[in-house]
Protein backbone atom coordinates (compact mmCIF):
# COMPACT_ATOMS: atom_id res chain seq x y z
CA UNK A 1 0.00 0.00 0.00
CA UNK A 2 2.97 2.51 0.78
CA UNK A 3 4.58 1.71 -2.33
CA UNK A 4 1.43 2.50 -4.18
CA UNK A 5 0.98 5.36 -2.23
CA UNK A 6 4.56 6.58 -2.77
CA UNK A 7 3.71 5.60 -6.93
CA UNK A 8 0.50 8.13 -6.35
CA UNK A 9 2.53 10.20 -4.83
CA UNK A 10 5.70 10.09 -7.46
CA UNK A 11 3.08 10.29 -10.33
CA UNK A 12 1.09 13.64 -9.46
CA UNK A 13 4.68 15.48 -8.69
CA UNK A 14 6.12 14.29 -11.86
CA UNK A 15 2.46 15.46 -13.15
CA UNK A 16 2.79 19.35 -11.29
CA UNK A 17 6.43 19.13 -12.73
CA UNK A 18 5.46 18.44 -16.17
CA UNK A 19 2.64 21.05 -15.56
CA UNK A 20 5.53 23.57 -14.60
CA UNK A 21 7.98 22.50 -17.47
CA UNK A 22 4.71 23.71 -19.98
CA UNK A 23 4.02 26.64 -18.09
CA UNK A 24 7.82 28.15 -17.86
CA UNK A 25 8.15 27.11 -21.65
CA UNK A 26 5.44 29.02 -23.04
CA UNK A 27 6.53 32.07 -20.89
CA UNK A 28 10.15 31.65 -21.93
CA UNK A 29 8.48 31.79 -25.54
CA UNK A 30 6.69 34.71 -24.60
CA UNK A 31 9.14 36.23 -23.10
CA UNK A 32 11.51 35.92 -26.52
CA UNK A 33 8.86 37.04 -28.62
CA UNK A 34 8.52 40.19 -26.86
CA UNK A 35 12.25 40.62 -26.55
CA UNK A 36 12.40 39.68 -30.32
CA UNK A 37 10.00 42.46 -31.32
CA UNK A 38 11.48 44.98 -28.91
CA UNK A 39 14.99 44.55 -30.51
CA UNK A 40 13.27 44.76 -33.82
CA UNK A 41 11.36 48.25 -32.85
CA UNK A 42 15.21 49.63 -31.82
CA UNK A 43 16.72 48.62 -35.18
CA UNK A 44 14.20 50.13 -36.79
CA UNK A 45 14.65 53.18 -34.31
CA UNK A 46 18.34 53.10 -34.86
CA UNK A 47 18.12 52.63 -39.12
CA UNK A 48 15.60 55.49 -39.04
CA UNK A 49 17.58 57.95 -37.09
CA UNK A 50 20.89 56.87 -39.12
CA UNK A 51 18.83 57.70 -42.21
CA UNK A 52 17.89 61.54 -40.86
CA UNK A 53 21.56 61.91 -39.70
CA UNK A 54 22.44 60.99 -43.51
CA UNK A 55 19.70 63.36 -44.81
CA UNK A 56 20.89 65.91 -42.05
CA UNK A 57 24.48 65.38 -42.86
CA UNK A 58 23.65 66.12 -47.10
CA UNK A 59 21.39 69.07 -46.03
CA UNK A 60 24.92 70.87 -44.14
CA UNK A 61 27.58 69.93 -46.89
CA UNK A 62 25.02 71.59 -49.30
CA UNK A 63 24.33 74.86 -47.12
CA UNK A 64 28.42 74.83 -46.67
CA UNK A 65 28.60 75.12 -50.44
CA UNK A 66 26.32 77.63 -50.77
CA UNK A 67 27.56 79.93 -47.98
CA UNK A 68 30.94 78.92 -49.84
CA UNK A 69 29.84 80.07 -52.71
CA UNK A 70 28.21 83.14 -51.21
CA UNK A 71 31.67 84.04 -50.17
CA UNK A 72 33.33 84.03 -53.14
CA UNK A 73 30.94 85.83 -54.75
CA UNK A 74 31.19 88.77 -51.91
CA UNK A 75 35.14 88.71 -52.81
CA UNK A 76 34.50 88.96 -56.26
CA UNK A 77 31.88 92.24 -55.76
CA UNK A 78 34.26 93.69 -52.92
CA UNK A 79 37.06 93.39 -55.73
CA UNK A 80 34.99 94.99 -58.54
CA UNK A 81 34.17 97.79 -56.25
CA UNK A 82 37.28 98.71 -55.61
CA UNK A 83 38.06 98.87 -59.07
CA UNK A 84 35.08 101.06 -59.82
CA UNK A 85 35.76 103.05 -56.68
CA UNK A 86 39.55 103.79 -57.90
CA UNK A 87 38.16 104.25 -61.79
CA UNK A 88 35.65 106.99 -60.11
CA UNK A 89 38.34 108.82 -58.25
CA UNK A 90 40.54 108.97 -61.64
CA UNK A 91 37.87 109.48 -63.64
CA UNK A 92 37.01 112.36 -60.91
CA UNK A 93 40.31 113.90 -60.73
CA UNK A 94 40.79 113.75 -64.82
CA UNK A 95 37.59 116.16 -64.47
CA UNK A 96 38.76 118.62 -61.70
CA UNK A 97 42.13 118.69 -63.83
CA UNK A 98 39.92 119.54 -67.09
CA UNK A 99 37.73 122.64 -64.74
CA UNK A 100 41.11 123.40 -63.62
CA UNK A 101 42.68 123.81 -67.33
CA UNK A 102 39.32 125.85 -68.52
CA UNK A 103 39.59 128.27 -65.36
CA UNK A 104 43.15 129.04 -66.18
CA UNK A 105 42.46 129.57 -69.53
CA UNK A 106 39.45 131.67 -69.03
Amino acid sequence: EQVATLSTTLQDAEGGAAQQVEALSTELQGVKQASGEKIQGLENDVNAANAKAAELEQERDGLKEQVGGAAQQVEALNTELQGVKQASGEKIQGLENDLNAANAKA
